[in-house]
């Protein structure tokens, strides 16, 4: 962008002289993006350990405000020191930690989920105005910036979330055109962070339609690293590889822990809950 002036999603250093479309490959082009300005007075090992550390401090600070806005039984806040352990099991879980370690920055920015998740929250208790779903909208494009497919899923989530709030709205709304109205707001809601997300994605789908044009539908020959990628239940109670005490406990099991497994929480925190 800087250097060079040439679009970062065509490259023709690989695959010389022919070069290639990078746009479906794992550039975490927000973390390129936001090493700009450091780069400026750091050197480039120091800047990108800058952007990894501020995803952990982001990641649990995002937790935390969505663990506040989480009501108790009593309908109120679950107070701050259950709000920072939920920040602080989201920060550092197994799953970010093992890919941190790998160097798969892409992998390890998981922390614009919370707050995006957190703008839906708050949206759904209040559906009116443009704010929130503005917010949404802009944390669920940065979030597909730096990992698209933690956006896939946050756009699945999305779909629950709205059918969960049409089909049973809070027992305060009276029946009625309120609860049209609610519903209207709502869907109004979701359209715009639909149309702030698509809009900001516009650079990487017209990178992608070469491709997808040349090579036919590519979301139809089969599942792809479905099968590997997919975690076992066990993985929830078998620490990763790379455990510094237990990394050894999951190696009499069939399933390959190489990939996908990373979802162990921990056993105080599955103690916890």
């Amino acid at each position: 962008l800087l250097d060079l002036g040439t679009n970062p999603f065509e490259c023709d250093y690989l695959f010389h002289p022919l070069g290639i479309n990078l746009s479906l490959y794992t550039l975490t082009v927000l973390n390129g993006l936001l090493s700009i300005p450091l780069q400026a007075v750091l050197p480039l090992v120091a800047a990108s350990n800058l952007i990894l550390l501020s995803s952990f401090v982001l990641a649990g600070y995002g937790a935390y405000l969505l663990a506040l806005a989480v009501p108790g039984r009593d309908r109120r806040s679950v107070g701050h020191l259950p709000a920072f352990a939920a920040g602080l099991i989201y920060a550092f879980s197994s799953n970010k930690l093992f890919y941190a370690a790998l160097g798969q920055w892409n992998i390890a920015s998981s922390q614009w989920i919370p707050y995006y998740v957190l703008a839906l929250v708050c949206f759904a208790r209040r559906p009116r105005g443009l704010r929130l779903p503005l917010l949404a909208g802009l944390f669920l494009l940065l979030q597909a910036y730096a990992e698209l497919t933690y956006a896939s899923f946050l756009v699945l989530l999305t779909v629950l979330w709205l059918a969960w709030n049409l089909a049973l709205p809070p027992g305060d709304i009276p029946r009625g055109a309120a609860r049209r109205r609610r519903a209207v707001r709502l869907i109004l809601g979701t359209g715009l962070v639909a149309i702030v997300f698509l809009a900001g994605m516009v650079p990487q789908l017209a990178a992608m339609l070469p491709d997808l044009r040349a090579e036919g539908d590519l979301w139809s020959q089969g599942g792809g690293f479905a099968d590997v990628f997919s975690a076992d239940l066990l993985g929830f109670w078998m620490p990763t590889a790379l455990h510094p005490l237990l990394g050894d406990l999951g190696e009499r099991f069939a399933f390959d822990r190489s990939v996908g497994q990373q979802i162990y929480p921990g056993y105080v925190v599955q103690g916890l809950a």
